[in-house]
């Protein structure tokens, strides 16, 4: 089995118009929402049979900043990709189908919309309207190797599209959890609201 936690970069700053997009730094409500979501992720990585193998980011400094934490909580070892530098699914899957099948779990950090439209290309029970600032979707596939997940077929020979046919019944995802910042404070209200009803 393969696990899949695509992670959207934290809330980035617009102040400076004449910063180029790779170079805006994040926001004070996304440096503020970064260690709720690293405790998130951490917990659902430690329900999980592995361990992050890997975590991928895109080398934009909003990316960047939020994988210097990620990295912290997990203690997998970081890479950049200039590929992750990208916002449309088909570069997503072309990145995913690229990954050495030495790696059974790997986090990348990466931007919309390709994050939320691969999501539900490849997530036969997501429907998933927008992945926000610094949430994660964690996706678990039975395949084997990368190559079978997702659907870029790039140069792969007629062979190989015949075995990815076969294994058609494996290549879509599971969705494990989705999380994002709003979420654990709509949580954290939930509870007070039904402390208050009961005192």
């Amino acid at each position: 089995m393969k696990t899949l936690i695509l992670m959207r970069h934290a809330k980035s700053s617009w102040k400076s118009s004449e910063l180029e997009d790779r170079y805006r730094p994040l926001s004070a409500r996304g440096i503020k929402d970064i260690p709720v979501m690293c405790k998130r992720l951490q917990k659902h990585v430690d329900q999980q049979p592995n361990s992050v193998d890997k975590i991928l980011s895109s080398p934009a400094v909003r990316a960047s900043q939020l994988a210097e934490s990620v990295v912290k909580s997990l203690g997998a070892p970081l890479e950049y990709g200039e590929d992750l530098y990208v916002f449309d699914a088909n570069g997503l899957d072309k990145m995913v189908s690229a990954l050495p099948d030495t790696l059974k779990s790997v986090v990348l950090i990466g931007h919309n919309p390709a994050i939320t439209d691969w999501v539900n290309r490849v997530c036969e029970n997501a429907l998933i309207f927008n992945v926000p600032t610094a949430g994660f979707v964690s996706l678990g596939f039975g395949a084997l190797t990368w190559r079978s997940v997702g659907f870029w077929e790039g140069a792969l020979y007629k062979s190989e599209l015949q075995e990815r046919e076969q294994l058609a019944e494996h290549k879509k995802g599971v969705l494990l959890e989705f999380s994002y910042p709003k979420l654990s404070h709509q949580c954290a209200e939930g509870q007070k609201s039904k402390r208050k009803s009961v005192e």
